[in-house]
Order: structure tokens, then sequence, then C-alpha cells
């Protein structure tokens, strides 16, 4: 029911470490060997480590992260654009998982004028000042169990500017954890203690919190569960 580019492996959005010497330093801790081949496998496109980012803000630059090395002859760049172009033509929401690149996509998603279209972005990490560009868009915010980490305030920032109705909640499994199992593997199930802490903040009960919640994910997948 949905498109998504946090899951561009399905859209041949891949860069090839074996390529050039930008992608491996790109993918630096995260190289892995294929037995079979003896080559590094392939990765999604913008699964690459932040000091990666931290030498190239070209990545960050509406065009001109299109001309990175990093993407030569791997078709990440027309992956990218054809997921977004069947969002549109399928009328499907679009769930993003930004990776830092918050700014950019929201660009992207602002040329291709998605502002009358369903857009969550998924385990927000991004800075507030595209938050609040988000919201102002009418568009969804999601928060994993960073929220209830102590070292966490940015995203509580985040949190106290969203409308109850443009959030969701998520436990991104196996990752993040939310206290007080930080550090252990992650279920789906320990979600409603992502739950419990948001709904101290907003002093509501978890049960009505729970309502909202699910009354928004009917609503942004035009569902009725």
């Amino acid at each position: 029911p949905v498109t998504t580019l946090d899951w561009l492996q399905e859209f041949r959005g891949f860069v090839d470490p074996n390529v050039s010497a930008d992608a491996r330093e790109a993918y630096a801790t995260e190289l892995e060997i294929d037995e079979e081949t003896g080559l590094y496998k392939k990765r999604i496109m913008w699964d690459m480590l932040p000091s990666y980012y931290g030498k190239h803000p070209e990545l960050f630059e509406l065009h001109k992260w299109r001309n990175s090395p990093l993407f030569y002859g791997e078709g990440a760049v027309k992956a990218y654009d054809e997921v977004i172009e069947q969002t549109i033509e399928l009328e499907k929401p679009i769930l993003i998982h930004g990776r830092c690149g918050e700014p950019l996509i929201f660009d992207m998603l602002n040329e291709y004028g998605f502002d009358n279209r369903k857009v969550l972005f998924h385990c927000y990490t991004g800075d507030l000042e595209t938050a609040e560009k988000i919201l102002k868009k009418g568009w969804n915010i999601s928060f994993s169990g960073i929220l209830t980490f102590k070292k966490s305030a940015d995203v509580l920032g985040i949190f106290n500017h969203t409308s109850i109705n443009n959030m969701f909640f998520e436990t991104d499994s196996p990752f993040l954890a939310p206290v007080p199992f930080r550090g252990k593997p992650n279920t789906p199930g320990k979600v409603r203690h992502v739950y419990n802490f948001a709904a101290d903040l907003l002093n509501m009960k978890q049960d009505d919190l729970a309502v909202q919640i699910r009354k928004n994910f009917n609503e942004f997948f035009n569902l009725s569960i």
C-alpha cells in the first residue's frame, strides 16, 4: 500500500563499493564481502557514514548531489526519482528515511509538488527547522525509542512541536530499543514503552493516545483497522 525511500533496494537504488574509492570511503565500516564473488556487497544509497556527509556537503544540495562520483553508473539517482514518480502515479503515501538528508528530501518533495500528498518521515532525527517545515505542510513525523533516551533533547524538542494529529510511533526493530531496553534487540511489542513515555509528556492516558495514533494511521494509509 505504500512506496518508501527506505526500501530503495526494490528500485535498484544501490551504490557499488567496488566501483570507486569514494564509494568505499562512504561505507568504510559497513563493507561486506560476498563470499561467492569475493567482491564488496552493494549498499543502499543513503545508508552511508555521517563522516562522509561531513566531507561532502554537495550531497545536501538539491541538484549537485546527483553529480557525485558516489553514484556514477549505479542507477541510484534514477531510482530515487522513480520512487517519487511512482508514488505520484499510484497516488500512494510516501515514507521517508532521511538519514540526515531531511532538508534535501524536503526540497525534492517540494519540487515534485507534494503539498497535498501524504508524507511520513520515519524515525525522524533531523533538525527542528526542517521538522517545522514538514509539519507546516501537514506532513507527519514518526518517533522511535530515541524519544525515551536521556540524551535526546533534539528529538524531544521536535516532539513538543508536533501536533498529535501528525505524529506516529514505531519500533524500528531490531534497532533503537526504548528505555529500559536500550542497547538490547528491539521488538514490535516494545513500542508500548514509547507510547507510555509520550503519553506522560502529553499528560494523556496511553489508551487515549493509542486511539489517536490509530486514527492517524488509518487516515494516512486509507485503512480501517
